[in-house]
């Protein structure tokens, strides 16, 4: 309980909104006077979408000592995940949280080479999308999926029709299909210089169905 409660208070003195174009975007924020380094954490699940509960923000407590500039976004449109992608089949979530971290890193003088995007499951999904998108210098992502329409139809009946509405407005089989190959397209790139750091159990479905089929790819492709 009384770790609940600093964290409580820790998010109200550093937790942000970005006012995006499209989007209000909560995040907080950490900045570390002389740093060079930008970290950004992002989100999984919170367990509780159909309770319309908000998302939460991740890992907070595992890199509190993390010595440089931090920021944690989360990922929401009015309390529904959107994957960091967007709703209604578009992308602007994407490009908001992309203008964010551009915004950050130049307010604190940080390189792109210097810039660390960091999630697990949903979030590694979202650190591989925004990390490609950016260029940033490392890419850290645990149990992500690849084909996240065929993940979200995987998901029980009323959490399916939650996520899937949102994100793409239909829960048929061609708008499922077509949520998983634009976000292969992001994902399964052929060519970056970001490094990518990946960590999956091996007895993980994540693993065998997501994650064995994009490292493959990216070994063809000498990434």
């Amino acid at each position: 309980m009384e770790y609940v409660f600093r964290k409580k208070i820790d998010i109200e003195r550093h937790e942000h909104i970005y006012k995006g174009r499209h989007y209000n975007i909560n995040y907080l924020e950490y900045a570390k006077k002389g740093s060079r380094h930008l970290l950004v954490t992002l989100s999984g699940f919170n367990g509780s979408e159909l309770e319309g509960r908000p998302a939460k923000y991740n890992y907070m407590r595992t890199l509190s000592d993390f010595p440089g500039n931090k920021l944690f976004i989360k990922d929401e449109v009015d309390d529904i995940p959107v994957y960091y992608y967007g709703e209604g089949g578009d992308t602007y979530y994407l490009d908001e949280v992309c203008r964010l971290i551009e915004d950050k890193c130049k307010e604190m003088g940080v390189q792109k080479e210097q810039l660390i995007i960091a999630g697990s499951s949903k979030g590694g999904t979202g650190a591989l999308l925004i990390g490609f998108r950016l260029g940033a210098g490392h890419v850290i992502s645990g149990a992500n999926q690849l084909d996240v329409g065929s993940y979200l139809y995987g998901l029980n009946e009323k959490l399916r029709n939650l996520l899937l509405m949102k994100m793409v407005g239909s829960i048929g089989e061609e708008e499922v299909h077509r949520l998983d190959q634009n976000i292969r397209k992001l994902i399964l790139v052929e060519r970056t210089k970001s490094r990518l750091y990946f960590h999956a159990g091996n007895e993980d479905a994540h693993y065998y169905q997501h994650m064995q089929p994009m490292l493959k790819h990216f070994d063809q492709h000498g990434i």
